[in-house]
């Protein structure tokens, strides 16, 4: 699965977005980076959860396996 990449693209969107909103608000140069610090942080963790959560809803099922007929003889003659 290409899943690999999903926390890194939701970590740098969230980083742009905010980049751009302290801009536009004229916050201070350590108030921003630390802003923009912490929205990188929290939605890393955000975009590693999902992609947990995406891997493990798509992950591809196995097909059961069924018993062999012979092991089932086998079974019922080891009984008697």
């Amino acid at each position: 699965m290409r899943t690999k990449f999903i926390p890194i693209i939701v970590m740098l969107l969230a980083g742009f977005v905010s980049c751009v909103v302290t801009i536009l608000c004229k916050y201070e140069v350590f108030d921003s980076l630390l802003i923009i610090l912490i929205s990188l942080i929290g939605f890393y963790i955000i975009g590693y959860i999902s992609r947990k959560i995406l891997e493990k809803v798509l992950k591809p099922k196995e097909p059961e396996k069924e018993e062999e007929p012979e092991k089932e003889e086998e079974k019922e003659s080891k009984e008697q």
